[in-house]
């Protein structure tokens, strides 16, 4: 027999709330309690004793995890040790339930995931998928082990519906999935699931074999005695359809070397039966299969019993014993109408079918939603795109007008200037004229040396106030400092433009008016209407200082 051995949460150390919480149960006896949780890990017979007494003494519906526990410990127990799976199906359904109400997530994955191999045990494989089905939607994605056991589940459920290419593909993910997580106990029973139940042709069973060899080579490393009998059975099985008889009796000795549980008895009696069915040893048949009629008798196993009876039946009519023959046959009717597999079968493609359109259209969904965005996305970049470009063409368009104003302000400005050069030229070029002339018409008087002394003073300032003014005022009208000054303030008058440039290069008020042939006053004055469009009133920023921010 196998050894029970679980390890529950609530096995492990009582927590405080969890405890009160059952304690407030109505007809909660803890003693009972006390006693099931000392020997659920010790003595599983006893625990279970302890367990079902304490469950009978309140409403076992209660939402409490402690009670769903022990409903689930019962289900185990009653799944891996007695094979009784309707008893251990109604456990697992009365703890989901409790689980659902409390919103244990993965304590409630972990009990659907039972309740649909239960449910397999049953043949009831429509409701086996919708368990399935329902788990998978609140299994955690980093839940590995619980993944693994999804996909075993329906690799078993389409391998019971004849799907054997689905069958094969969730076969595979169970055992990349375990080869992912290292998990060499999950890997080798998914070897040799796909081993046993993936092959068609002789040549998938040949594959089938040396993946079974694989995976009782790690199942012998491992130590897992239980996994390695399973597997030495799936191997003489496979050899039994090959007609390899030695080999079949090769690998049945050794799974008989090693302690088998009741399902792998009865599995050995089938391909006992099996081998000497091939063999036309039809006595020898009976015999092992009324061995197996026998030991599947011990537990439920639904499936494997119709199989045995109609095979009873139909060698029993082949030796001529009606008798048997019709007792089997009854017994094979009566089982197979209360399974009643055909609905079974079209009730798991409807909802497969459904599920599948479902995912699809879930999926489709998705699919348009991100194409939305991705949409979205592409139009907002070619939106921004186009806001700037047009940003920029306006600032370039309006940077132009401002540079086309200031380009005809200097213009404006450099004739002005020009004009009145020429003008000041002219005024001195006729006092030269005139004082030469004097000099001419008084060549006598003694004046005459101081006149010319004046007329080469005035010929040498002529030529001193063209290079001072040009170095004082035409630099200016070129820099930055011009340049920025007119895009920010577009509206100064060229007057006004000329000598901010001069007080920014420190001219004193004087100078300014000496250079620009003004009066003192008009200067100031000019001033004032600056500091006035600057926004300079009554600010302690002179005038000078608010200008050398733009240098």
């Amino acid at each position: 027999m196998a050894v029970f051995f679980i390890v529950s949460m609530h096995c492990l150390a009582g927590e405080t709330a969890y405890r009160k919480n059952l304690e407030s149960v109505k007809g909660a006896d803890m003693i009972i309690y006390d006693l099931y949780e000392e020997t659920c890990e010790s003595d599983p017979l006893k625990a279970v004793k302890y367990g079902e007494i304490f469950l009978e003494k309140l409403d076992s519906e209660t939402p409490v995890e402690a009670i769903a526990d022990i409903h689930s410990y019962l289900a185990k127990y009653y799944e891996k040790e007695k094979y009784a799976y309707s008893t251990a199906l109604a456990h697992s359904l009365a703890s989901g339930r409790i689980y659902k109400k409390l919103r244990l997530h993965k304590k409630l994955s972990g009990e659907y995931l039972r309740t649909a191999r239960l449910y397999t045990r049953k043949l009831d494989i429509d409701s086996a998928y919708e368990k399935a089905y329902e788990a998978l939607q609140i299994i955690d994605a980093s839940d590995t082990e619980a993944m693994i056991e999804y996909n075993k589940l329906m690799g078993m459920i389409f391998y019971m519906a004849s799907e054997l290419e689905l069958s094969e593909r969730y076969f595979q993910q169970s055992v990349n999935l375990a080869k992912k997580s290292h998990d060499n106990d999950e890997s080798i029973e998914g070897l040799g699931n796909m081993g046993t139940f993936s092959f068609r042709t002789d040549e998938e069973k040949r594959k089938g074999l040396v993946l079974m060899e694989e995976a009782a080579r790690k199942a012998r490393n491992n130590g897992d005695s239980i996994t390695l009998a399973t597997l030495y059975l799936n191997m003489a099985g496979i050899n039994v359809s090959l007609g390899n008889y030695d080999e079949t009796r090769k690998w049945v000795n050794r799974a008989d070397s090693i302690e088998g549980t009741l399902l792998q008895r009865g599995h050995r009696a089938q391909i006992m039966a099996q081998m000497y069915m091939n063999l036309d040893s039809i006595p020898q048949a009976i015999t092992w299969l009324e061995n197996g009629v026998q030991t599947y008798s011990e537990g439920e196993f639904p499936g494997s019993l119709i199989n045995m009876y109609g095979t009873l039946a139909h060698l029993y009519d082949a030796i001529g014993d009606t008798n048997h023959a019709y007792k089997y046959l009854r017994m094979h009717k009566a089982l197979s109408d209360s399974i009643k597999k055909e609905d079974s079968l079209k009730r798991l493609f409807h909802l497969y079918n459904r599920n599948s359109i479902a995912e699809e259209a879930a999926a489709n969904k998705a699919e348009a939603k991100r194409a939305l965005l991705l949409w979205g996305g592409v139009l907002l970049v070619i939106l921004i795109i186009l806001v700037t470009a047009a940003y920029l063409i306006l600032r370039r368009k309006a940077t132009r007008q401002i540079e086309a104003k200031v380009d005809k302000r200097i213009k404006i400005l450099t004739n002005i200037e020009q004009i009145s050069s020429l003008r000041k030229d002219t005024i001195l070029k006729d006092v030269i004229t005139q004082l030469n002339s004097m000099i001419l018409k008084n060549r006598a008087s003694k004046l005459v040396p101081q006149l010319k002394e004046i007329v080469k003073l005035l010929d040498e300032s002529a030529d001193e106030r063209t290079v001072e003014e040009i170095g004082s005022y035409a630099p200016g009208l070129e820099s930055d400092l011009y340049n920025a000054l007119m895009k920010d303030y577009p509206n100064l008058t060229p007057n006004e433009s000329r000598i901010c440039v001069f007080v920014s290069m420190n001219m004193s008020t004087k100078q300014i008016a000496d250079i620009t042939r003004q009066s003192t006053d008009a200067i100031k004055m000019a001033r004032t209407r600056l500091r006035n469009k600057f926004g300079l009133t009554g600010e302690k920023t002179s005038l000078q200082e608010f200008l050398n921010k733009y240098r």
